[in-house]
């Protein structure tokens, strides 16, 4: 079991190295939020099941492009990021700021080692 406190302290982390992070969800492969914080409120339960929709959508066009199992989803909007990794038990979504362009590769970077990490220590 994943342990909600501790998911918080590693988004706490994530959001003070990076700056650019306006937030962070944790989620099940069934869209229940594990933890999850944004410097806004914001709608978390919606946020999960729109990004879960996109996933499968995703999902599908891996498979039909044949490149492989599905890792990452940028998705670029006028005001910002988002960015979610997956894997098989948890996904990671980050809502990043318009100034978050230059660092999008040690933002990816840093949320694979997160999610690597946790599925490492189940």
């Amino acid at each position: 079991m994943i342990n909600q406190e501790k998911l918080n302290e590693i988004g706490n982390k994530l959001m003070n190295e990076m700056p650019e992070v306006e937030g962070i969800i944790f989620a099940d492969n069934e869209g229940n939020i594990l933890a999850g914080q944004t410097i806004t409120e914001m709608d978390h339960d919606k946020i999960v099941k729109t990004a879960l929709e996109v996933l499968k959508d995703s999902i599908s066009l891996s498979d039909a492009i044949d490149k492989g199992k599905l890792e990452v989803i940028y998705t670029c909007y006028e005001r910002g990021y988002v960015v979610t990794v997956y894997s098989d038990k948890i996904i990671l979504i980050a809502l990043l700021g318009k100034d978050a362009a230059s660092s999008l590769g040690l933002i990816v970077t840093a949320m694979k080692n997160t999610i690597k990490n946790i599925l490492n220590n189940l």
